[in-house]
């Protein structure tokens, strides 16, 4: 396993991001009155982390098509996080939460999609970067770029919460006290 590789890969992911579009994102939960998260698979596990992260911070948050979760609504920001977008439940919910008014963005690796067509904010982890050396060399590390997305997503929701919760106005102390045990 080629560690530095891995980095590498996952540095030019992030670094791709950009930044008026997670300026735009992080204006658009501090505007919203409530956000919602979703996703399937491993998306929506990467995806509530940042759910739980908001709800530290002060926002109201939940994750979509929990057993307490609301539903979406005008004034209500509806984020989806789906690597290639074509899943029918959150195309679904996408625009069922459009049509009563929210705001729908996406944390995505696909340029175009049916989701990217709804959303007014819309995070492209682009597919890696694939250094020539790894595709003759490192066939197992070919295997491991469909994980990519997640990781990247991951550390992407964790520096997008680190600068909300600065913006907050809560000193870190009283951040970390509102952390659950």
């Amino acid at each position: 396993m080629d560690v530095d590789l891995h980095l590498r890969t996952l540095e030019h992911i992030l670094r791709s991001v950009d930044d008026a579009h997670s300026t735009r994102l992080a204006e658009s939960i501090a505007e919203a009155d409530r956000i919602h998260v979703a996703g399937e698979g491993r998306s929506g596990l990467v995806v509530a982390t940042l759910a739980s992260h908001l709800t530290e911070i002060g926002y109201r948050s939940e994750i979509y098509g929990s057993p307490t979760a609301n539903r979406p609504l005008k004034n209500h920001l509806f984020l989806v996080c789906s690597s290639s977008g074509p899943t029918q439940s959150m195309i679904y919910a996408g625009e069922m939460a459009e049509r009563v008014g929210a705001r729908v963005a996406l944390v995505t690796s696909a340029l175009i999609s049916p989701l990217s067509r709804i959303a007014h904010t819309r995070i492209l982890l682009l597919p890696p970067y694939i250094p020539p050396e790894a595709a003759v060399s490192n066939a197992a590390f070919l295997r491991e770029v469909r994980g990519f997305f997640e990781q990247a997503a991951f550390l992407f929701f964790g520096r997008l919460a680190q600068f909300l919760g600065a913006q907050s106005g809560r000193t870190p102390e009283e951040l970390e006290r509102r952390r659950p045990e």
